[in-house]
């Protein structure tokens, strides 16, 4: 941090957190219900704070710099377990926490929140997000219901008979790299262990691999993305809204594959409760809403 440097501030970080996961100054904004002007301000200000740049903005898309990799990884471990933390603060307290729900670290997250929010603020029902979620943690009642990444429909769900399901939904990937890449024919990045069962059934496609690295420890979707677009070598991305990205190019060679389905599970507790029955129906909605731009093309 430079001596002139402004000081740091947990909601400027929590604003480049979000601008990092969706890519998206309007976005940002309107998850926090601030005006722009504000989350540029403060992003400018986020990064001014540290010695080194954590991101460039380009015409096209955001690219976070090693440094800011590093710093987006920590954050959004830290605001994960702090959701958690407050969850069970509030249980603490016996303040009622209606519907909790678990969301994937994907691209259609951001969208998910949105639709959720939306639904809750109209229908009065308080919810709760946390991060990641697996069929184990639905399982166990925290969350009370959640989007998880699963196999792809070909295969057995990872859910069993612990949940109440829903629609699987396979979402397309593909290879992707740099438009310009500067790297060798690598694959790289963080995967789930869901993901990277598949990859393996691909032999890897044929590609020497690095699962894990100095740039490749956060499994998010949009973190492999930028390292994609940072020329670190070839990702497995979902197809969806690529097509005009000028700064990836697909690999056609592999084609297009499911690497993943997503799943929803509600505990069975919640089975005859009003207001979870409602949360899931909406989300089972909006996952259908969006299945056409997920399938395989």
């Amino acid at each position: 941090m430079h001596a002139d440097s402004p000081p740091f501030d947990w909601t400027d970080a929590r604003y480049f957190h979000r601008y990092v996961l969706t890519g998206s100054v309007v976005q940002t904004a309107a998850f926090y219900g601030i005006s722009r002007f504000k989350v540029s301000r403060a992003l400018r200000r986020f990064n001014a704070h540290h010695p080194v740049p954590l991101y460039w903005q380009t015409q096209a898309k955001l690219q976070l710099t090693e440094a800011g990799q590093a710093i987006w990884a920590l954050l959004d471990e830290a605001f994960t377990q702090a959701q958690h933390t407050e969850i069970q603060i509030q249980r603490l307290f016996n303040r009622p926490i209606e519907v909790i729900v678990g969301l994937p670290s994907i691209g259609l997250t951001a969208q998910l929140f949105t639709e959720l929010n939306t639904f809750a603020h109209s229908e009065g029902i308080r919810l709760v997000f946390t991060g990641e979620t697996t069929p184990g943690s639905i399982a166990e009642g925290l969350p009370h219901l959640g989007v998880f990444l699963d196999r792809p429909r070909s295969e057995p769900s990872l859910a069993g008979d612990l949940l109440i399901g829903g629609a699987r939904f396979d979402v397309s990937h593909a290879l992707y790299q740099a438009s310009e890449p500067s790297a060798p024919f690598i694959l790289v990045g963080g995967y789930s262990e869901v993901e990277w069962q598949t990859i393996v059934q691909h032999d890897h496609f044929g590609l020497e691999y690095s699962r894990h690295g100095s740039l490749c420890q956060p499994l998010s979707e949009s973190n492999r993305e930028q390292l994609a677009r940072l020329g670190v070598g070839i990702v497995a991305l979902p197809t969806a809204g690529k097509e005009t990205d000028g700064t990836l190019t697909e690999l056609t060679e592999y084609g297009r594959f499911p690497l993943y389905s997503l799943h929803l599970g509600m505990h069975p507790a919640y089975r005859d409760s009003e207001r979870h029955v409602a949360v899931r129906s909406h989300l089972l909605t909006v996952l259908n809403q969006a299945e056409m731009g997920l399938a395989l093309t």
